[in-house]
Parts: structure tokens; C-alpha cells; sequence
């Protein structure tokens, strides 16, 4: 994964203001792409949240969570339950676009993270 993929996934899902991949063992954002600003402290936060609810007990094969609140949605998606990275979009308030689960899925399969394929 690099960053200029990160940045194309970012900028081609309408109102994707952030993009983090993280690595969920250590609970550390690897790359960020943004139109926004974002603190370390932030991007710890994302990173913390993320591995809590993508390593819940159950969550098996491609995994994904959807948090939504007043000030926009929070997805976090990872390729499958052995694969140590995962992806954080963060959304403004707006509906999310219609076809993101299947955009995600094939960004994580052709953006195979070590070496391994979806």
C-alpha cells in the first residue's frame, strides 16, 4: 500500500474527508491521506477504536464497522481476520456512497498489504 493509492481511494469516494491505514497489533496509523487536518492525537484515537471493534471475538473474514454520529460516519474495514492492517475512512455527515462496501473490498484485494490477496 502506498500513499498516492490511499490518496486515489480517499479522493474518489464523495465526502471521504480522511483515509488511515492502520496497523491493528500495534494500534498505529501506518499512512493517513486527508482535506482535513488531522492531530496525532486523533489519529491515535481512530487507530485505538479501530482495532477494538475489527479484533472483537466473532469478527471473521473481510470485517467492517460503521459508527455514525452528529458530526459525520467512521468506517472501519480490514481485508480479512488474519491480515494486520485495516482501513479508517472518515465521512462528513452525508449519506456514504452506495457502492463503497464493494470499492473497499476491491481496494483491499488489489492493494494486498503483505503480499496476500482477498
Amino acid at each position: 500500500m502506498s500513499l498516492p493509492a490511499l490518496s486515489r481511494l480517499r479522493e474518489s469516494l464523495a465526502g471521504c474527508e480522511v483515509a488511515l491505514l492502520i496497523d491493528l497489533p500495534t494500534r498505529t496509523c501506518l499512512l493517513s491521506a486527508g482535506a482535513l487536518q488531522t492531530s496525532q492525537d486523533q489519529l491515535e484515537r481512530l487507530c485505538t477504536e479501530g482495532a477494538y471493534f475489527l479484533q472483537l471475538e466473532g469478527v471473521t473474514g473481510f470485517g467492517a464497522c460503521i459508527l455514525s454520529g452528529p458530526l459525520g460516519i467512521k468506517v472501519f474495514a480490514r481485508a480479512a481476520a488474519d491480515q494486520p492492517e485495516a482501513l479508517c475512512l472518515l465521512f462528513g455527515p452525508h449519506p456514504l456512497p452506495e457502492d463503497l462496501d464493494a470499492r473497499v473490498r476491491g481496494f483491499l484485494r488489489d492493494e494486498s498489504f503483505m503480499g496476500r490477496h482477498v
